[in-house]
Order: C-alpha cells, then sequence, then structure tokens
C-alpha cells in the first residue's frame, strides 16, 4: 500500500513539476486527494486479484477439491 502511495505521490508531484496541476486552487487540491486515496484503497482491496494475475498463482480460495 506504501507503495502504490508513493507511485501515486510522485505521479501528482511529476504533474506539478511540469505544469500540467495547478496546486494553487483548494478545491482542486481535495479533489485530486480524493481521487488519489481512493485509488490507492481500491488497489489495496483487490490485490489479491492483481497478485494472482501478474503471478499466476491460485488462492487459497480458489482451489477446487
Amino acid at each position: 500500500m506504501v507503495l502504490v502511495l508513493a507511485v501515486v505521490g510522485a505521479g501528482l508531484w511529476v504533474l506539478a513539476d511540469v505544469g500540467v496541476l495547478k496546486l494553487d486552487n483548494p478545491g482542486m487540491n481535495i479533489w485530486l486527494g480524493l481521487v488519489a486515496l481512493s485509488f490507492v484503497l481500491g488497489i489495496r482491496l483487490s490485490w489479491s486479484l492483481v497478485r494472482r494475475t501478474l503471478s499466476g498463482q491460485t488462492d487459497v480460495d480458489d482451489v477446487d477439491a
């Protein structure tokens, strides 16, 4: 979760440094924070599916007996 948060933070930093994002609008900052937080939490909640897709391994719940 920390890694995803770092990637999102770095992406926002680069966009602000290039000039794509203007951070002087407080309303935009709140929406940006909410979108970033929802992205991080969404990745965290679906991490089992992401890990299974990337590794090709099955989870304990997916094994048919």
